[in-house]
């Protein structure tokens, strides 16, 4: 099968996260998309992000009800910290040699992949499928870079925007999928370790 890998902290997942991974379904060739989870995603800041198990339950309670073929992979949390993209690309391909994996990813971190550690490996030996993001040319990066373009449509919700709305004690509840309390006590209890499923 052809997956693809739609990399992020899901800090929380919200409803954009789901709508690209719908959209490369439906228009790229691809069988599933798993959504890696980040424990620690190099480029941001530790302090910033919910609990990791807490991040995963809250993903998989966005997939409970889904009838696509989306799947969250928790595999980063047996890997080392911070999460690099190239060391997971590594695990997955040894784990699951019967798959072939594409990378999902936004423009802007096209834009910046020369940052990434190992980047020009990783657009050696992957498929990348951007999709457009607010700020950055979407088709001249994916010339620049050989990568295909999605042709999703903008979708300009943020995790840190849904932070934002806690922070000030404003309910964005319709911009997370059913399951995903973060606009409530969040006393939600950590589940069991399991890598892409």
């Amino acid at each position: 099968m052809n997956i693809g890998l739609f990399f992020g902290s899901f800090n929380p997942v919200h409803c954009g996260h789901l709508m690209i991974a719908n959209y490369c379904l439906a228009y790229a060739c691809l069988q599933e998309v798993w959504l890696v989870i980040s424990p620690q995603n190099p480029f941001k800041d530790p302090k910033s992000l919910f609990p990791q198990n807490q991040r995963l339950q809250w993903l998989h309670n966005a997939l409970k009800h889904c009838d696509l073929p989306i799947k969250a992979c928790s595999i980063e949390f047996r890997l080392p910290t911070p999460s690099y993209t190239a060391v997971t690309l590594r695990q997955l391909s040894a784990d699951y040699p019967q798959h072939t994996f594409s990378i999902i990813m936004g423009a802007d971190n096209l834009a910046r992949i020369e940052q990434w550690k190992d980047w020009q490996q990783i657009l050696a030996q992957y498929a990348i499928l951007a999709y457009p993001r607010l700020g950055t040319d979407a088709r001249a990066l994916c010339q620049k870079y050989n990568a295909a373009y999605a042709d999703a449509p903008i979708i300009n919700i943020s995790s840190s925007m849904i932070r934002r709305a806690i922070a000030e004690g404003r309910n964005l509840s319709a911009f997370v999928p059913h399951g995903v309390d973060v606009f409530g006590d969040g006393a939600i209890p950590p589940p069991s370790p399991f890598p892409c499923r």
